[in-house]
């Protein structure tokens, strides 16, 4: 059982947080073991799916169902591969590096307007509204400050359209930590163009594999991918939560 001390969640929800990644072996008695609720208070957990006596064991315990989360692999030179008629879609857009403080501003303009309304945070009525909002935009300031990920923006006849970060994991491997579309745009069918992007980027510098985590809550992101890319499932996750003290 990996724990992860969430220091970062503490100026976002005022509550000491942990992250807690179950392995196939472990089991209720190893939570308890780890003495959780005497350190923290507000945990989720992330448990491999298929062990539903761990997920019923936890909700006994004051654990709430939040989402499912799949982590996906894309093979960069699927490139070659894709329809000509998906490609007609990538006329009139490019794709810029940001590399200035004003440049990553405009794109904290749109998370912070409620960009992310799909995610545990914005969907668990437990939180304040615009939390979610305040937690993405703290998080890409915290990636883009300390160099751990590049971000592009993606552009559209002049007019940004939405974003993606890029993070080396390995000599062949890029992880993608967070993306997305503008709201204003997010029912004009850009997903292809992103995920288009994510891999041009990354194996313009020799990547051969992008690995990426989706919600079950983002259905919409999901089936784009699906009409045009593949990708494997490499892990899925049943995500919970529970709160130990109440803000």
């Amino acid at each position: 059982m990996k724990i992860i001390n969430a220091i970062w969640e503490k100026r976002n929800t005022g509550l000491t947080t942990c992250e807690i990644v179950f392995e196939k072996e472990d089991t209720f008695q190893t939570y308890l073991d780890s003495h959780i609720e005497n350190n923290y208070e507000f945990s989720v957990v992330k448990i491999p799916v298929g062990n539903l006596l761990l997920v019923h064991q936890l909700e006994d315990f004051g654990y709430r169902y939040l989402e499912n989360n799949l982590v996906l692999s894309l093979e960069a030179n699927q490139l070659d591969d894709i329809n000509p008629l998906w490609k007609r879609l990538l006329t009139g857009f490019t794709c810029k590096l940001l590399t200035t403080n004003e440049e990553m501003a405009s794109v904290l303009h749109e998370v912070e307007n409620n960009m992310f309304n799909t995610d545990r945070y914005s969907l668990d009525p437990f939180w304040p509204e615009n939390i979610s909002s305040k937690r993405y935009s703290n998080w890409i300031k915290d990636l883009f400050e300390s160099g751990i990920a590049q971000f592009y923006v993606i552009v559209k006849d002049e007019k940004e359209i939405g974003f993606f970060s890029i993070k080396k994991e390995s000599q062949n491997i890029n992880s993608c930590p967070i993306a997305g579309i503008f709201t204003r745009y997010k029912s004009a069918g850009y997903i292809f163009v992103l995920t288009w992007f994510w891999l041009v980027k990354s194996r313009g510098t020799g990547i051969k594999k992008l690995i990426t985590s989706i919600s079950s809550n983002n259905r919409v992101m999901l089936s784009s991918l699906s009409k045009v890319f593949a990708y494997r499932v490499c892990n899925t996750y049943i995500v919970m939560r529970k709160i130990v003290k109440q803000i």
